[in-house]
């Protein structure tokens, strides 16, 4: 049970740690230490391997880390393609307000 726990909660820090790179703008110095965070809990999730009944619920878990990124892969293509089309019928005059 507690290594499940830990198991997810090496994913949650590192989008953390991915997002915190994109929202915040910080020194070169928390730049280093993100990515050192980020090869800490890549060393953590890599020392699973080695462990026999961990590894089936590693490979579980980059399946829906996987998962988790083509949904967003798709979400943001398809969002990308709305917003492309609804620019052209607004260049176009033909775009209706909707109240």
């Amino acid at each position: 049970m507690a290594v499940k726990l830990i198991r997810r909660c090496r994913y949650n820090w590192s989008f953390i740690l991915l997002s915190s790179g994109k929202l915040l703008k910080g020194s070169w110095f928390s730049t280093i230490k993100r990515w050192l965070g980020l090869l800490l809990i890549g060393l953590a999730v890599t020392g699973t391997l080695f462990h026999s009944l961990s590894r089936p619920g590693l490979y579980f878990s980059l399946l829906l880390v996987t998962l988790i990124a083509v949904c967003d892969w798709i979400v943001t293509r398809v969002r990308k393609k709305y917003t492309v089309d609804m620019d052209k019928e607004a260049s176009k005059g033909n775009l209706l307000l909707e109240i």
